[in-house]
């Protein structure tokens, strides 16, 4: 026991482990992480780097692509930003693309696809939100006081799309108005298949990828079909149209040549990175992150808590042990005190009146109890007090974990409902199953012919017990193995932030 003591001491004082052993002790509300991402913020300043500047493209995107239409001045004002973004970085496809995003939404076709002609000419294409999100990070870190894993998944998920999803929209724009057979039109599809491949080829996000992909797939429509679903007849159909009008139209071989290896390109990215279980793949490790950055820092709650009713037992042991019933009294204000606490916790009437009795059933006794007082009350009565303790450990510990800064940032994106994180719904059920514990001492009371004080003395100690010494290995057990489980989780979503597609393509 010394040793075991001496080890949970140990992860506990280490600079590195004591995160995850004190993981359930941080608090951060679901706002105040939110207010670590750039993007939330209520109002911007003036840009003044490049960076600043990307923001306020994405809010711009944001805004249109919810319908939410920009006044002149906002969009003269983002107009101008894009223009000077694109000035500095001459080669970023991402300004004249967001150029002619504002043209379209302000109605100025001819603009926006001089713009999409310019961005088509770009040898890049970056965003910078890469850059945004690992500066939220460090955010989050400075308002947490450590850096785990949970911090960049909550970023993988706070990443926007947006832009990707506007530049689909523009893609169809200027398609509607694209002969496949008159020079104007093979020009203005060329343009877009190069915006749609400078997209796919740099976009750090699947969804972003999938977007480019489809804006490749509309360039094989016909203009009056670039609204209808695309199937791999029609693209195929559709791609054998264009490399051949490129060909005898414009009389532009490189350029048929350039478009065939594009349509391959998508198709082989397409194969590689588009899989429905991407989303459960990521999902998953979204949740080992929650579960390193906590799981052993509950289950030291865990142990704490059984020490504590253990103590209450023995407690019990010693000033009540020869006692032969509970006066009325006692059990009455063990009833409301716990009634109370799972009606405080739950908000639910019916938990709390069913832990109002058990507790005040330890009333009941045998009308003629045994002199002895023996420990051993069988099989059933270790077994009932071990499932118990199982029971309780496992709602308490959900209730620990779905508390913690970590459950708050990520659980709302895997679809968890909120009753289990941020509210204390499952502390409310661990204490209905702790009512039970009282109920075993007058049934095994009655069973035995005991005094029901004795037997609630072995029930706590019992129950105690369990806790205190499985809390107490598991959190010897999973303290390295939390530490080592989150640095894989860390990398892995390191990778998925950065370029996500990549990171697929990798690990299939």
């Amino acid at each position: 026991m010394g040793a075991a003591i001496g080890a949970l001491a140990t992860l506990c004082l280490h600079p590195v482990s004591r995160p995850f052993m004190t993981g359930v002790t941080s608090r951060a509300s679901p706002a105040v992480l939110r207010g670590c991402i750039d993007s939330n913020a209520p109002s911007l300043p003036p840009p003044t780097t490049i960076v600043q500047a990307s923001l306020w493209m994405q809010l711009a995107a944001h805004r249109i692509l919810g319908h939410e239409k920009l006044s002149p001045k906002e969009l003269s004002t983002v107009m101008a930003i894009a223009k000077a973004g694109a000035a500095k970085e001459q080669n970023n496809a991402f300004w004249p693309q967001m150029e002619a995003i504002f043209c379209i939404d302000g109605g100025d076709l001819a603009h926006a696809i001089e713009a999409w002609s310019m961005a088509a000419n770009c040898q890049s294409w970056n965003d910078h939100q890469i850059t945004r999100l690992m500066d939220d990070r460090a955010a989050i870190v400075d308002m947490t006081g450590v850096t785990q894993s949970w911090q960049l998944a909550y970023l993988y998920y706070a990443r926007s799309d947006d832009v990707a999803y506007c530049l689909r929209a523009v893609a169809r724009a200027i398609l509607s108005n694209a002969d496949y057979n008159k020079p104007d039109g093979l020009t203005k599809r060329y343009a877009t298949l190069l915006n749609g491949e400078l997209l796919r080829s740099h976009a750090h996000s699947s969804r972003s990828s999938i977007s480019a992909m489809e804006i490749v797939d509309l360039t094989t429509s016909p203009s009056d079909a670039v609204a209808l679903p695309v199937t791999p007849k029609t693209i195929w159909a559709g791609q054998d149209q264009v490399l051949r009008n490129l060909t005898s139209v414009l009389h532009q071989p490189d350029w048929a040549a350039t478009a065939q290896k594009i349509f391959k390109e998508n198709e082989a990215w397409r194969a590689l990175t588009v899989h429905d279980s991407n989303a459960e793949q990521s999902e998953l490790l979204a949740l080992g992150t929650v579960l390193s950055s906590s799981v052993a820092s509950a289950v030291i709650v865990v142990a704490v808590v059984g020490l504590f009713v253990w103590s209450i037992g023995r407690l019990v042991a010693w000033r009540l042990a020869r006692a032969k019933a509970i006066t009325p009294y006692v059990a009455a204000g063990i009833a409301i005190s716990l009634g109370g606490l799972v009606e405080a916790l739950t908000r639910y009437f019916p938990a709390a009146v069913a832990a109002a009795l058990c507790a005040g059933f330890l009333i009941v006794a045998p009308d003629r109890s045994r002199k002895a007082r023996p420990n051993d009350l069988g099989p059933m009565f270790g077994f009932t007090a071990t499932l118990l303790g199982l029971i309780c450990s496992s709602m308490f510990m959900i209730y620990l974990v779905g508390s913690t800064p970590a459950a708050n940032a990520i659980f709302p994106n895997l679809g968890v409902p909120s009753d289990y994180f941020d509210k204390p719904l499952m502390a409310g059920l661990a204490a209905v199953s702790f009512g039970l514990v009282l109920l075993m001492a007058p049934i095994w009371a009655v069973v035995h012919r005991l005094g029901t004080p004795h037997v609630l003395a072995l029930s706590l100690m019992r129950f105690g017990g369990f806790l205190a010494v499985m809390g107490l290995t598991l959190s010897i057990v999973l303290g390295p193995m939390a530490v080592y489980a989150d640095r894989r989780l860390e990398t892995a979503f390191d990778e998925l932030v950065r370029n996500e597609p990549v990171y697929y393509d990798l690990h299939q």
